[in-house]
């Protein structure tokens, strides 16, 4: 009976590892879009240029962890002169990447919430990702948002004629992956 137990246990272990995928992230159809403020006019800059991966848990439909990278002179805000004032505001030559990083990831139906560690200009500070998972045509489609504030990276407010823009930045997440 013993024997049986632990081959029954060494069962459900080896269904559980295996049940678990590394999924990246499909680029054709992810995007990360940041929107900033400034008294003058709003403005947002997109990067489809994401690496990422999560550990999807297919027998319980959950996600166990997730990772994420995106390089900051990826993002294209339609206007090549804010684009290079925000590469140099953001110290990009020395601090190219944003990361995120899961510590826990949690689901309530669709909803999703990832709390880990944000590392921008070479800081990296608590984070929560929150939004809505879908499975849907053979992708898992995350749709979600966070926000942080420069200042708390250590980065100067972008300025235009003197003014600086308002210190949080909003980032929203549509990312796809393959199963």
């Amino acid at each position: 009976m013993k024997k049986l137990s632990i081959l029954f246990f060494l069962f459900f272990i080896g269904q559980s590892i295996y049940a678990q995928k590394k999924l990246t992230i499909d680029k054709a159809s992810s995007k990360i879009v940041y929107a900033m403020k400034h008294p003058m006019h709003d403005w947002d800059g997109t990067s489809k240029d994401i690496n990422g991966v999560l550990v999807y848990d297919e027998a319980t439909k959950t996600i166990k962890q997730v990772a994420a990278t995106v390089k900051v002179s990826s993002f294209d805000s339609g206007n090549s002169n804010r684009d290079s004032h925000m590469i140099e505001v953001m110290e990009a030559l020395k601090f190219p990447n944003i990361t995120f990083s899961s510590s826990t990831v949690t689901k309530t139906g669709e909803q999703v919430s990832a709390k880990g560690n944000l590392n921008i200009h070479g800081i990296s500070k608590p984070g929560t990702i929150t939004g809505v998972l879908k499975e849907a045509k053979g992708k898992l489609v995350f749709t979600g948002e966070m926000s942080f504030l420069l200042t708390d990276f250590g980065i100067t407010k972008p300025t235009l004629l003197g003014v600086a823009s308002e210190n949080e930045v909003k980032l929203k997440i549509n990312a796809s992956f393959n199963l």
